[in-house]
């Protein structure tokens, strides 16, 4: 059925899957082999389905399957695609998409050599931390954290009205991992 289907049928097949993945775990396979099959003609279809599925429930397995065949396949091109589709900020079910596609990206920008290039980075490296921290990724979430409050602090004086915004999100970002770092940690004997 998904073999040369066009856009608007790979987004309904994925729709249905994804719908019946909230209650039969068999279907996780299902679109793991769908996309494994062809995951640079299939994301963009399976990330619409996905978005669709989220606003009605974050039961679905859709995002997560996807973020998974990312993680194995995922290429650059993928990364650009999806973020001009539009990633979702507060969708949990492609939580796993959002920081995939951050990463990716971050991952191929050039060095900074300018403000604009450091602003692009400061802001993929919040995002990145605050998505982490989301996931539960704490450690991870520090260290892009940290990164993007030191760019933004260098940003900041440049033009305090554009930068301050960036700068208080990863500050609250980095502080709320350092929160949850320390409160794992063992309880001092007294």
């Amino acid at each position: 059925m998904f073999e040369g289907a066009s856009e608007h049928a790979l987004r309904a097949g994925f729709s249905v899957l994804g719908r019946l993945s909230e209650e039969h775990p068999r279907a996780q396979g299902w679109l793991a082999h769908l996309l494994d099959r062809d995951l640079p003609g299939r994301a963009l279809a399976a990330f619409e389905a996905a978005k669709a599925i989220g606003e009605r429930t974050a039961h679905a397995r859709l995002g997560e399957v996807l973020g998974r065949a990312l993680e194995r396949k995922g290429t650059i091109a993928l990364a650009v695609q999806l973020d001009n589709a539009g990633l979702p900020e507060q969708t949990v079910s492609l939580r796993e998409v959002g920081a995939w596609v951050d990463k990716t990206l971050l991952d191929h920008l050039p060095e900074p050599t300018d403000l604009a290039s450091l602003s692009a980075r400061a802001a993929l490296l919040g995002n990145l931390g605050a998505r982490q921290s989301t996931l539960g990724k704490r450690e991870e979430a520090l260290v892009s954290s940290v990164e993007a409050v030191t760019h933004y602090r260098r940003l900041y004086p440049a033009d305090p009205a554009v930068f301050s915004s960036g700068l208080a999100l990863s500050l609250e970002t980095l502080a709320q991992c350092q929160f949850h770092i320390v409160s794992w940690l063992p309880a001092p004997s007294l």
